[in-house]
């Protein structure tokens, strides 16, 4: 897979690292982490989730995300 250098935009919100996403079919919040191209020319992006709960890496396509949180700023514990 070949990483995309163009920025991503969805709903007119581009994605920087650690903006949360909610994906179609899954529950819970995703971390975007980067983008790839797969050899058909469609985007993946991986994350890392659910947010708080056992976090895994995850790949789905551009078309499977469902709404988009923003950036979370996380403090001092």
């Amino acid at each position: 897979m070949k990483p995309v250098t163009d920025p991503i935009v969805i709903n007119g919100q581009v994605l920087t690292k650690g903006t949360e996403l909610v994906i179609h079919g899954r529950r819970g919040r995703y971390r975007y982490v980067d983008a790839s191209l797969t050899s058909e020319g469609k985007t993946v992006l991986n994350l890392v989730g659910p947010v708080g709960y056992k976090e895994r890496f995850s790949a789905v396509y551009l078309e499977n995300i469902k709404n988009i949180y923003g950036v979370k700023k996380r403090g001092k514990r």
